[in-house]
């Protein structure tokens, strides 16, 4: 499991500190990625587990609207 330090995700999307860690916390709190604290920054990481539930959620739908195209 690869973990990114908050630091390292507001400087890739070029967004301020606060805002990136406002979305990481609804994230978290939602259950699709984990935090962990060293000192003054927080790592954070996807829960693996649920990441794969919403991934096949997505693909359900996709097929689900597949399915429907292909019978019109």
């Amino acid at each position: 499991m690869t973990e990114k330090c908050v630091c390292h995700i507001y400087e890739y999307f070029k967004l301020s500190q606060n805002l990136v860690s406002h979305h990481l916390g609804i994230l978290r709190e939602n259950g699709l990625i984990i935090d962990r604290k060293d000192g003054k920054w927080v790592y954070y990481s996807l829960n693996e587990r649920n990441i794969e539930k919403v991934t096949h959620f997505l693909q359900e739908i996709v097929q689900k609207r597949k399915a429907v195209r292909d019978t019109c």
